[in-house]
């Protein structure tokens, strides 16, 4: 069970670091002085020992979550707001970031900083639903980024890299032979546009013989007149093809439309 925990823990260190540096004013008196009437006539070294300056740690953290509050809350009495509460726990967050990076071994430290994520994620998630414009306003505001959390989590496996490895190869077979057999279709194209004009005109000097078609019907639906004696090249009918097409060429049969007087 410590072992688990210890490995949930661990994950932390390798997030980015949610910092901010804050210039505080070390000649301030501290907050709880602020306002004695002692102090006004005091000695300046007394004045000296009641400010930031011969402050402890947990006094320029307390410095530091006053300030955040003072950015976020709505009025001077607001002490439990949404934005309140997610500027303390920022505080908090950033306190133990700074103690877990000097005291590594500290599983309790590391602990209490996932458990101030998750609550904060949970605060972030629920004011990005009710108020997205208030949402983005806070993290400029105390300058940390919400990350949607993943839908779904895969350890890696040997197993499942050995197969993402040969589903990769062998699409790259694929892709290969394709290109292959297009470059194949490609050079073969010019030989089966002449056999094809060919046997159209074939087909359009039997239909002349036998009546099915007339001299005045036009071209076919490759837009090529056979019947014609101007009739364009191969070579042109291949440049048209080359300018007008932006994919792979398709080839289809012609297919004459039906005439109410022909007789079939």
């Amino acid at each position: 069970m410590f072992r688990k925990l210890l490995e949930s823990a661990s994950k932390i260190t390798r997030e980015p670091r949610d910092t901010e540096e804050l210039e505080i004013d070390r000649t301030k008196i501290k907050s709880k002085f602020v306002g004695s009437k002692e102090l006004e006539d005091a000695d300046e070294n007394v004045r000296k020992m009641c400010s930031l300056q011969f402050a402890t740690k947990a006094e320029i953290i307390d410095e530091i979550r006053r300030q955040y509050i003072e950015r976020v809350q709505s009025h001077p009495l607001d002490d439990s707001s949404m934005e309140v509460r997610i500027a303390k726990l920022t505080t908090t967050i950033r306190s133990l970031q700074e103690h877990v990076q000097r005291v590594q071994r500290e599983v309790r430290g590391r602990v209490t900083l996932k458990h101030a994520i998750d609550r904060r994620h949970k605060f972030m998630k629920f004011m990005k639903r009710d108020d997205y414009e208030r949402f983005v306003w806070l993290q400029k505001t105390l300058n940390f980024e919400y990350k949607e959390p993943l839908r779904y989590y895969w350890y890696e496996t040997r197993r499942g890299t050995l197969k993402d490895k040969v589903q990769k190869y062998c699409d790259d077979i694929r892709v290969a032979r394709l290109k292959a057999f297009k470059d194949k279709l490609k050079s073969q194209q010019e030989d089966f546009l002449r056999e094809k004009a060919e046997k159209l005109k074939f087909i359009a000097e039997e239909e002349l013989a036998l009546g099915i078609r007339s001299e005045t019907d036009g071209a076919t639906s490759d837009g090529v007149d056979y019947t014609s004696k101007k009739s364009p090249p191969v070579e042109n009918t291949l440049l048209r093809i080359a300018r007008t097409a932006e994919g792979p060429v398709v080839l289809t049969s012609p297919v004459w439309p039906p005439r109410p007087d022909d007789a079939y």
